[in-house]
């Protein structure tokens, strides 16, 4: 099962920032937990055209911290508890795209309002310039109030957006087929991660348990995070980014109405 194949180019990757509110009312943060493959663009992420491969993985839960799932590492850890410490749950924002200048990146929301990002770390450098991008842009539901914006091709755009919005689809969409095959082949999706970078690269896994069989070992699957946000939204399950990933901006305290911004890629 594959998405159309779309050709993108990955902008240089700027470092976690702080965002700003720029004459706007507060925007409204949709509750729907979900997680994310990309690629990075500085620390905002291009997505990559749909999984060129799942490799499924045997998991088991566990309650204990899993310090092997991480950014240096090139493989995931499979056991996974919901309530991890190494992962923050986050809420989806409606954003329609971000557009990056020397002095950061502005984040345009589907309501009218505008954020703008400047850098939490002077270790990243001058941000990248480029032109607007449609965006999923993820609000970890810390007190860090730090957004994670992921620069998409409009397709998983679009289509998270009706979902968001229970827009009914004409014909079926490849995150409905998903979701069915999952169905039929006795799985459930539990819950989405951004799990972790390596170099200029984002991944997500979507962890699955069978349904009715606690014997049955869980999985997880390798999947873009636009992917994997996108069936999050379908099948209602938690969202989560690691702490890894975003560890110099949780490190630094915020000032009040300010929030902070790491960036993707190709998700």
């Amino acid at each position: 099962m594959a998405a159309p194949a779309a050709a993108m180019s990955l902008l240089p990757s700027h470092s976690p920032a702080r965002l700003h509110r720029s004459n706007v009312v507060p925007c409204s943060l949709m509750s729907t937990p979900r997680s994310m493959r990309a690629t990075p663009l500085g620390n905002c992420a291009l997505s990559v055209p749909f999984p060129a491969a799942m490799k499924p993985r045997s998991t088991k839960f566990s309650t204990s911290r899993n310090s092997s799932d991480s950014a240096e590492s090139d493989s995931v850890a499979e056991n996974f508890s919901e309530n991890d410490e190494d992962y923050a749950d986050s809420t989806i924002v409606e954003a329609v795209e971000v557009r990056s200048g020397p002095e950061g990146c502005t984040i345009k929301m589907r309501n009218g309002d505008v954020l703008k990002c400047v850098h939490n770390s002077n270790e990243a450098g001058t941000l990248p310039v480029y032109d607007p991008h449609p965006a999923i842009v993820l609000h970890l539901n810390d007190s860090s109030n730090l957004l994670l914006p992921i620069i998409v091709l409009e397709f998983p755009s679009a289509m998270l957006s009706d979902a968001i919005r229970n827009v009914e689809p004409t014909r079926p969409t490849v995150y409905q087929v998903m979701s069915n095959i999952l169905e039929v082949s006795g799985y459930k999706a539990k819950l989405v991660r951004v799990t972790k970078r390596v170099n200029e690269t984002y991944f997500a896994r979507v962890h699955l348990v069978k349904e009715g069989d606690d014997s049955a070992p869980p999985m997880s699957l390798d999947i873009r995070p636009s992917d994997a946000i996108n069936l999050a939204v379908r099948c209602k399950i938690p969202i989560q980014v690691t702490q890894l990933v975003l560890i110099s901006s949780l490190n630094r305290s915020l000032p009040r109405c300010s929030s902070c911004c790491a960036s993707h890629v190709p998700g």
